[in-house]
């Protein structure tokens, strides 16, 4: 019972404070991540230690995996297609080309891997499998 109190204490915490730096951030007028990092060093484990993500355990890994899912679903929301001829080509060109040419890197050396593998295992099972023919036979006999 005390493990979840000190977890929902500590989600709370850092939801309390996420929202405080936001809104302080944005009266400031300063981009809110300089607050963010500063009110996660000051009350994390090399500040004052208030706040401490091992105490979450493997549920860390669940909390940021669907904090960066939510940031990358509001990206493509707010994602105009239109607004993308206003950029920079290169940018341009790194956001489509880079992405096929990474795909078909990817599938390359994918396919390398496979037939690399392949080909070893042809070279190692094949004599393996004929000396276990030749001990059946001898067996057999």
């Amino acid at each position: 019972m005390e493990d979840s109190l000190l977890i929902t204490v500590l989600i709370s915490t850092t939801v309390v404070v996420g929202i405080g730096a936001q809104v302080l951030a944005r009266w400031l007028q300063i981009s809110s991540i300089v607050l963010l990092l500063l009110f996660g060093i000051l009350l994390g484990s090399i500040g004052l230690g208030l706040l401490e993500p091992s105490l979450l355990g493997s549920g860390l890994e669940v909390i940021v995996s669907l904090a960066i899912a939510l940031i990358l679903f509001e990206g493509g929301l707010s994602l105009q297609i239109r607004d993308l001829g206003s950029v920079s080509v290169s940018l341009r060109n790194l956001v489509t080309i880079g992405v096929l040419i990474t795909f078909l890197g990817g599938v390359a050396v994918s396919f390398a891997i496979v037939a690399f593998s392949i080909f070893v295992q042809g070279l190692t099972i094949t004599p393996v499998l004929q000396r276990l023919g030749k001990i059946i036979s001898i067996q057999h006999h």
